[in-house]
């Protein structure tokens, strides 16, 4: 996650979004979907697509982090609150 997100961060996001791809169906297999760590996983892997323009698919993605980290908002505030904005950042 932290090659992904080194990645996204060097705008690198089409070598990312795969390597995010893989990570996702791993997190949710070895956490669950609702874990703040698959949350983490989906809400950088939702805002790269987002950063791509496919917004279509960011969409449900981003959703389903904003999901996850709220379940525990206390101890991941600032993931919730980012994953939260990237929502409301997505064009309607």
């Amino acid at each position: 996650l932290a090659l992904a997100k080194s990645l996204v961060a060097q705008r690198r996001t089409g070598e990312a979004l795969p390597l995010l791809g893989r990570l996702v169906e791993t997190a949710e297999a070895q956490f669950g979907v609702g874990n703040w760590r698959t949350g983490d996983v989906l809400l950088t892997y939702g805002s790269a697509l987002a950063a791509q323009g496919r917004y279509a698919e960011a969409r449900p993605v981003l959703r389903a982090a904003q999901t996850a980290l709220d379940k525990n908002p206390a101890a991941n505030q600032g993931l919730a609150a980012r994953a939260r904005a990237a929502v409301q950042r997505l064009p309607r």
